[in-house]
């Protein structure tokens, strides 16, 4: 068995199929082939198209991208065929090599395999050079290697975060609290959240973080069982849900509590969010025992406690930096692999407003890292010491924060309106995309 990476795109619907299900109906098919296993698939990406000049205005439409990781024990030509058959099964005609079509599909990698012949290569030849294929296929495997422009190896999520066109994941927050500092009570039940979660779909939402216990600041500690009552509905929802198709976004709980985190992740859950960094004893084997990813986070105290701070009014990153070295070493003795964890900084968790703002600016020190970086700065109050907007009306003022970190390579932007977000992020893609640069037409990818 070998594992490989393929690239999945489309641009065009019809009035019974939606991009998504295009996506999914894809998908579906891989996993049925003879000598497929094991499929991972990464978020989906909206990306603009590539054209060249002489492209008519109705083929700007913009791509859902991912990218799929698969066992397979066949060649690549036979798998080849099996994709191009795949294809043409969805109605894709191969005729203008830049129109729109209902699916794309590009076998990108494939361990251990390098092949030159006129009708495939493998590695791909433009994987560094496309942001729709770096993003997801960082997300999958980030220590993936990959010749550069230069020809030197490096790691797919180093790619990616240097690619002028990246887009980071985001991150959906859904509090069922009565007390959260923005959304409070807004979300106390199934039908006030199907709402908010449909909206979500008309954009790719990587991740749906979902929390039942209050971090604000003077928040009042939750029973486990109180928090549990509060998270199994909508969990159980969420999996019916997200059963019926590949593409759902990722569920992320956000708890401190060792045994919600196993409940939640018998209920499907992928990644467990836990803002006191580890302070249950239990997190570490309920993570050891799993495969569920899990955000690291720093904070000195849960709730928040504006009376205590970091120390270092200069440098606050250089702390925080060595707690997470020191806590990723932790995890590897424990056998859980940095593929698997996330790093959050803790924005507004024991420290000031301007250091909050020192660590935002700084955010690429912890890329050193090696793992996928979260900012979690939506609607903090650091924003108070510039605007005078209430919590729950500041999500301007994060997404002005939000395209300072993209710009930084950013890996995922915790938010409280990730369509609001995705909206600004695809316009501002299409201003650096190199859509109608004549140069692109040479490329073998489509969009």
């Amino acid at each position: 068995m070998s594992t490989l990476y393929l690239a999945l795109g489309s641009n065009l619907e019809t009035e019974s199929q939606s991009r998504r299900t295009f996506l999914d109906s894809a998908l579906q098919r891989i996993a049925k082939l003879a000598g497929a296993s094991n499929l991972r698939v990464s978020s989906i990406y909206e990306t603009p198209a590539l054209l060249p000049d002489e492209s008519p205005p109705e083929w700007n439409r913009p791509y859902w991208n991912l990218v799929t990781e698969l066992q397979y024990d066949g060649s690549p030509f036979a798998l080849l065929s099996e994709l191009q058959k795949i294809e043409t099964d969805l109605g894709r005609v191969r005729k203008d090599k830049w129109a729109p079509r209902p699916i794309d599909i590009d076998i990108l990698f494939w361990e251990g395999v390098t092949i030159r012949d006129p009708k495939l290569t493998i590695p791909h030849p433009e994987i560094a050079n496309r942001a729709f294929v770096l993003d997801p296929l960082a997300e999958l495997a980030p220590r993936l290697r990959i010749a550069d422009q230069d020809r030197k190896l490096v790691s797919s999520l180093e790619l990616s975060r240097r690619h002028p066109q990246h887009q980071p994941r985001l991150m959906g927050i859904i509090n069922v609290t009565p007390d959260s500092f923005s959304d409070g009570g807004l979300y106390s039940g199934l039908d006030a959240i199907s709402p908010i979660l449909k909206s979500w779909s008309q954009c790719p939402v990587a991740v749906v973080d979902i929390g039942a216990e209050s971090t604000r600041p003077g928040a009042e500690w939750v029973d486990p069982e109180a928090e549990w009552s509060r998270l199994k509905p909508l969990l159980q929802s969420l999996r019916s849900t997200s059963d019926r198709t590949r593409s759902r976004p990722q569920i992320s709980v956000d708890t401190r509590n060792a045994l919600t985190a196993a409940r939640a992740i018998e209920l499907g859950a992928d990644i467990i969010n836990d803002v006191s960094h580890l302070s249950d004893p239990g997190m570490i084997e309920v993570l050891r025992s799993s495969k569920a990813r899990f955000v690291l986070m720093h904070s000195l105290t849960v709730p928040a406690d504006s009376q205590i701070t970091l120390e270092d009014p200069r440098f606050p990153h250089r702390t925080i930096l060595q707690w997470m070295q020191d806590q990723l070493e932790t995890l590897d003795q424990a056998g859980i692999s940095r593929d698997r964890i996330i790093l959050d900084p803790g924005i507004g968790f024991g420290k000031t407003s301007l250091q909050s703002l020192q660590i935002l600016n700084a955010i690429e020190s912890f890329q050193s890292l090696g793992c996928p970086v979260v900012a979690g700065h939506s609607r903090k109050s650091f924003f108070k010491d510039w605007s005078t907007a209430a919590a729950h009306q500041r999500d301007p003022e994060t997404l002005g924060v939000s395209l300072a970190l993209i710009a930084k390579g950013i890996d995922l932007l915790r938010v409280h309106d990730p369509l609001f977000h995705h909206r600004a992020i695809l316009a501002w893609s299409h201003i650096r995309s190199p859509v109608g640069n004549p140069d692109l037409a040479k490329s073998e990818f489509s969009g």
